[in-house]
């Protein structure tokens, strides 16, 4: 009961599961893996992603009682301790359904797996010593992962464009973060140090539009290397010119009314093209038959 009130609260599942169902097939092709692979992968990556959420929560009780003190963990309708020992727990079986028992001593996926468990539990072991302009890089390190564990997985090796693809979702979700932050709101005077109190909001603008644009190059690198679907193209640049015109309304008037509109359209910049991707894969094995 105390890990669902988490998830209601922090991880609501009407956003979730479709989010992680679109991270899954478009890093693997639904047409050519069995349904048990696909569903192992799916598995693993909403465990993976509801981990990290509560990890991050846990670790930032102190700073939301200042920033969020209406949240559970912070009023105590949530208990972390017990939070705590379930995310253990599900550690455990995002470890076991990745053992390829057919093949016990050599699993990349299982291997792949335990090692960024291991990361972010040193991250955040270790988190007050990086610098805040810096933490969206190491916290957001699970989605450079996502696609390259969906080809150790299908393929038992790394591919080229799950590289690049891991790029592309990467550098869009810290773009996502750096341009919803930008806020007027000092928050030094409470112990706490933001983006806009070191770059300016200016200079985060720029930082989020600077990283938004190499997302782009990322996918475009990514899209030359799947043969070239014309529907990713065209929603891919749709959404950059959607971000290109935001970002730069953002820096010319750089305020919270501006930055807010960039929780959605930061993360719909990714997966509307990663969705389109998916519905021209579909749509391509059904007219091939």
């Amino acid at each position: 009961m105390n890990t669902w009130r988490f998830i209601t609260e922090r991880f609501p599942l009407k956003i979730t599961l479709p989010l992680t169902a679109i991270l899954c097939l478009a890093s693997l092709n639904p047409c050519s893996y069995s349904s048990t692979l696909l569903i192992i992968s799916y598995a693993s990556i909403f465990i993976s992603l509801l981990i990290l959420r509560a990890v991050d929560d846990i670790c930032s009780i102190g700073i939301d009682k200042i920033k969020s003190p209406e949240r559970g963990l912070v009023s105590g309708r949530i208990d972390s301790a017990r939070l705590a020992k379930a995310l253990k727990v599900l550690i455990l079986l995002n470890i076991f359904i990745n053992i390829n028992f057919k093949n016990i001593y050599f699993n990349k996926a299982l291997f792949f797996t335990t090692a960024i468990t291991l990361y972010y539990f040193l991250f955040y072991k270790s988190i007050k010593l990086i610098p805040v302009i810096i933490k969206p890089l190491f916290s957001n390190l699970v989605f450079i992962c996502i696609p390259s564990y969906a080809s150790l997985i299908a393929l038992n090796k790394l591919s080229l464009s799950s590289c690049f693809l891991g790029l592309f979702i990467y550098t869009s979700v810290i773009a996502h973060e750096y341009s919803h932050n930008v806020l007027k709101k000092n928050t030094s005077s409470y112990g706490i140090i933001n983006y806009t109190d070191l770059l300016g909001m200016r200079g985060t603008a720029a930082l989020s539009f600077s990283c938004f644009i190499a997302a782009f190059v990322f996918a475009l690198i990514f899209w030359f290397n799947i043969n070239r679907p014309i529907l990713f193209f065209i929603t891919l640049t749709i959404t950059m010119l959607q971000i290109i015109v935001m970002e730069i309304r953002l820096m010319i008037k750089p305020c919270a009314k501006n930055s807010k509109p960039f929780y959605i359209y930061g993360f719909a910049f990714f997966l509307l093209p990663l969705l389109s991707l998916i519905i021209e894969t579909l749509l391509t094995a059904i007219l091939s038959r």
